[in-house]
């Protein structure tokens, strides 16, 4: 009972900011990993929208589904409503969601505890929601699990064990199947899709960097279709990867696939540096400017700006 009247809220809130939102254009931010080397033609290429790794979205994609959750605000909107500055605490209120790769983020780095890290070695893309979870003495499943734990900002990585069930366009319609039900569970919550990270030049497995990069432009194609600020695209290859996009050696754990603590590092670090920053306008809601008639003529006042722009 007390999870559904605090979803509720949550609902109700998510209904005034997609009433903020109404009318704006279908821009999408991107956050995009910093890197210090010049790539121009390789997959961890970096730009503030990563287009080796998205598809025009204007074509006929044949997918008639409506955007999840909220409509992004414009460029001019977003220069002006985003809360720019880092949160110090912005890793007490993370969730990491994979399988047995994402694990290693708990094991090397100290921010992170194991309860922040919802993998099952044996989950896969589309069945990781249903699997459960010990809150506060009770079980819930991932979604909900989620929700209890008052996570607010969700990152989701998946692969590449997963590549061998799907082709990438299936793939990427079992991850948004994901995102769709974490919204479901948390109308608020803010979902980070890093992408697949690459193989070393060495491995000798099935999987190569040109399967990555394929499965990887279809995720960051269904983040773009999506069209929800608080759907975000992480490319990895332009911090784990070298000037040919495959995993540096440096971060080579030694069989090509795994990786090093110092990888687990330098992506927690990046993820850190940029934070999904969230929107002025999800901490206006109706019971904060009811509270007194100065908070009111602020909310309205601020509302009259965002709709000038």
């Amino acid at each position: 009972m007390k999870i559904s009247k605090m979803r509720l809220a949550a609902a109700a809130a998510a209904a005034v900011i997609c009433v903020c939102m109404s009318g704006c254009g279908n821009a999408i931010e991107y956050k995009t990993f910093n890197t210090n080397s010049s790539q121009p033609d390789s997959i961890a290429d970096s730009s503030s929208a990563p287009d080796s790794l998205v598809t025009d979205s204007t074509g006929d994609s044949g997918d008639s589904s409506e955007p999840i959750g909220d409509q992004p605000l414009t460029n001019s909107q977003i220069n002006d409503t985003v809360v720019k500055d880092n949160d110090p605490d912005y890793l007490t209120k993370t969730a990491f969601v994979g399988e047995a790769l994402c694990s290693g983020l708990s094991f090397y780095t100290e921010e992170l505890t194991e309860d922040q890290i919802y993998t099952e070695s044996n989950a896969h893309v589309d069945d990781i929601a249903s699997t459960t979870w010990k809150v506060d003495g009770k079980q819930y499943e991932l979604p909900d699990a989620l929700y209890a734990s008052k996570r607010t900002y969700i990152y989701i990585w998946i692969g590449p064990n997963d590549l061998s069930n799907y082709a990438p366009t299936e793939f990427a319609q079992q991850y948004q199947a994901l995102i769709e039900k974490i919204f479901y569970a948390n109308p608020l919550a803010y979902v980070g899709v890093i992408s697949i990270a690459p193989v070393s030049a060495e491995y000798d497995g099935t999987l190569t960097n040109g399967k990555v990069y394929d499965y990887n432009a279809k995720l960051a194609e269904m983040v773009d279709k999506i069209g929800n600020n608080r759907v975000y695209f992480f490319n990895v290859t332009t911090v784990l990867g070298d000037s040919n996009g495959n995993l540096k050696s440096e971060y080579d754990s030694g069989d090509g696939l795994h990786m090093t603590g110092d990888a687990y590092r330098a992506l927690l670090d990046n993820l850190v540096n940029l934070q999904i920053h969230p929107y002025l306008t999800d901490f206006e809601t109706p019971e904060d400017n009811s509270e007194s008639s100065d908070d009111s003529d602020s909310g309205e006042e601020s509302s009259s700006q965002t709709d000038a722009q």
